[in-house]
């Protein structure tokens, strides 16, 4: 075993990686326990199988490192393998809501008919939905009535519906972009990790920037989330996001620590995966290394000449 595989090996067995194992453990059950419970039995459960999936694959990871013997690739190949998956969920995603809302938008009048056919529909169902609805914003039912048959009868009517539709469908695939981004490398880190398993003469250092910004980013807003649900008396949620806020923070951690130890290990090794100049030694190099480079100066010191010699 070299020395990056040992590196991967103790970071995997570490107590970072147990308590990461741990908490992923509690989230999984904690999901599947209150989907059961807002379900009322398991006919309308709706379960994480993706979340199963990344659960399984981090435990088969930390025991794997616990062992003796060799590293194997297994967990890593499941978790490579999740985000893969949803890699490919979230381009489906981003295409159907860009084919919805482009229907959406081409079919703009024939909604507006629509809506005005189903007018009387509408008034009813706020009516059930809140009786005082209309007296609040200091309006009658008729004025309503009149107000709406006015606006679905103009050109606006359209033009609102395509400019909604392509909103949504901006904002929406805006969104989602980040998301495929941060999936695709989670994918390509893991990726690295794998090879430096199956061979680690030829250190992969890939890492990214971008997924440290993401954990924090998480870690924040589950954080938030926690202490928001905890305030207003929603535990089960409160716990699902502290635990998921912790979790962030740690995966923060080991894959800093893993992508300090692989730069440090590979820098004695220029034929490995590493940024464009990073420990090369020719004389144009920005990162050139210069340890052994030094050249004493030139020793020209000469004595002067004694004209008070003794003859």
């Amino acid at each position: 075993m070299n020395m990056i595989q040992s590196e991967i090996k103790r970071i995997a067995s570490s107590q970072k990686m147990f308590a990461l194992v741990i908490l992923s453990t509690i989230v999984a059950g904690l999901n599947i326990s209150s989907n059961f419970v807002d379900s009322n039995g398991m006919n309308g459960a709706s379960i994480n199988l993706l979340g199963i999936a990344i659960c399984v694959g981090l435990w088969m990871v930390y025991l794997n490192a616990k062992n003796d013997g060799q590293l194997e690739t297994k967990g890593y190949t499941v978790l490579k393998v999740v985000y893969n998956i949803k890699t490919t969920l979230v381009l489906i995603a981003i295409i159907a809501v860009l084919v919805a809302c482009t229907i959406v938008a081409v079919l703009s009048n024939n909604i507006v008919d629509e809506i005005s056919n189903r007018k009387d529909d509408i008034i009813e169902f706020i009516e059930e939905n809140n009786s005082n609805a209309f007296e609040i914003n200091g309006i009658t039912k008729e004025e309503f009535d009149d107000g709406l048959t006015e606006f679905l009868d103009s050109e606006e009517a359209g033009t609102l519906i395509v400019a909604m539709a392509w909103g949504f469908a901006i904002g929406f695939i805006l969104v989602f972009i980040f998301v495929l981004i941060y999936v695709m490398k989670m994918a390509k880190m893991l990726k690295g990790i794998r090879s430096n398993i199956i061979d680690g003469n030829k250190v992969n250092t890939y890492s990214s920037g971008y997924l440290s910004f993401i954990f924090i980013v998480c870690a924040l807003v589950n954080g938030l989330s926690a202490l928001a649900s905890l305030g207003s008396g929603i535990v089960m949620a409160g716990v699902i996001s502290g635990c998921q806020c912790a979790s962030y923070i740690l995966v923060y951690m080991i894959f800093r620590e893993y992508k300090d130890n692989a730069f440090r290990i590979s820098y004695h090794q220029p034929e490995a995966y590493m940024p464009t100049g990073y420990g090369d030694n020719n004389a144009n190099s920005v990162y050139k290394d210069t340890t052994n480079d030094y050249v004493a100066p030139e020793n020209d010191y000469k004595a002067p000449e004694d004209d008070n010699r003794n003859e």
